[in-house]
């Protein structure tokens, strides 16, 4: 079980594969379909009210509970959050980019930086890509081309950061060149690339044989998904060693097999009659869909929950592992501060989206047949 264990940060990249292809999927459909690009102002707009709100009351919150310097050490003491540098450093979201803040405020937030990175980066991508293909009139197999390209320079990118540290072995979390956009930004392609592939299928008459059999066996890139997560987690080598203990040719093989999960996991929802096969139906759960929509809310909390177990050593006992214990605890627990978070702080901040409106004037209705 630990090996498996040891690979669930594979939640990050499934989580960035779909923020990839949820956030392009209206501007590649407008532009493959020839409507009117979709307003930036109110693409940001929404961005900060999703993402700032309750990340901040969720760091003073903690801040304020566990104390504004609490458990994680990166080479150096953390800066306190309520520090003038912590002030600017975490509020900002530029926490990853310094060892003295890296494992301070809510440690696991270095993905939300990265996020907000890629939030920043996708209008000016939005409005060279807009550009670029009317200009060379290229379709959607130019924009698949062009997000290959990001895919190859992300694989450059971390192969000369890697070299150039001279690294025995890989350390990506403590490394900020490897946990920022540009070593990510191969994944958040893959989520582009999916969107695009989805507006581009939706306009054709006949579905290509590869979406028919996803339709009708859903369940298999889900097999697919396990077979990659099975071998990253006992095929190359890492079982017995610290997941940020990596050769370099481990962690290529880790970002790799971890993209493959990812972008399996998403193809059944975004392929195929919603309404066939069980995985569908469960990823139509009721429970599921609430738990996903409260979800950033659980991201944000629930390190603290365990470093409370940690303070209250809940896992000091010898008859039952701390997992056993902690797991349910904590998805509890996650599952009701993740719900306040979203009830009290998400919802009503949503609620403002409507003072930056998308003026885009509605498609005009097709003719009937």
């Amino acid at each position: 079980m630990r090996p498996y264990v040891g690979q669930f940060a594979v939640a990050v990249p499934i989580f960035l594969v779909i923020s990839g292809f949820l956030l392009y999927r209206p501007f590649a459909a407008a532009r493959l379909r020839g409507h009117e690009r979709p307003s930036i102002g109110a693409y940001g707009w929404r961005r900060v009210l999703r993402i700032v709100p309750a990340y901040w009351v969720a760091l003073t919150g903690i801040a304020l509970w566990l104390g504004s310097n609490y458990l994680f050490h990166t080479g150096e003491q953390p800066i306190e959050v309520f520090s003038a540098r912590g002030l600017v450093a975490y509020y900002g979201f530029g926490q990853l980019y310094s060892a003295s803040t890296r494992g301070g405020g809510i440690p696991q937030a270095w993905t939300v930086d990265t996020e907000v990175l890629f939030y920043l980066a996708l209008p000016l991508y939005v409005l060279l890509v807009f550009w670029l293909l009317r200009r060379y009139r290229l379709g959607w197999r130019g924009e698949l081309a062009l997000l290959g390209g990001i895919v190859l320079l992300s694989q450059v990118y971390k192969l000369v950061v890697v070299e150039a540290s001279d690294m025995e072995t890989v350390t990506v979390t403590p490394l900020p060149l490897l946990s920022s956009l540009p070593a990510y930004a191969d994944h958040f392609a893959l989520g582009m690339g999916l969107a695009v592939t989805s507006v581009a299928v939706a306009q054709r008459r006949h579905e290509p044989r590869v979406v028919g059999l996803i339709d009708r066996r859903p369940w298999l890139p889900w097999l697919v998904a396990a077979v990659a997560f099975w071998a990253v987690s006992t095929r190359i080598g890492m079982e017995g060693s610290p997941v940020e203990d990596m050769s370099t040719a481990q962690y290529f093989a880790r970002h790799a097999l971890f993209g493959v999960v990812a972008l399996a996991m998403l193809l059944p929802a975004v392929f195929g009659d919603h309404r066939r096969g069980w995985v569908r139906r469960l990823l139509g759960n009721r429970a599921l869909l609430h738990f996903g929509m409260v979800s950033y809310g659980v991201y944000l909390w629930h390190l603290a929950l365990i470093i409370q177990f940690v303070h209250w050593d809940l896992g000091s006992h010898e008859v039952i592992h701390p997992w056993v214990t902690w797991l349910p605890l904590v998805i509890l627990g996650g599952w009701l501060l993740g719900s306040l978070s979203y009830y009290l702080v998400e919802r009503p901040a949503l609620s403002l989206k409507r003072l930056v409106p998308d003026r885009r004037p509605a498609p005009a209705p097709e003719p009937a047949p």
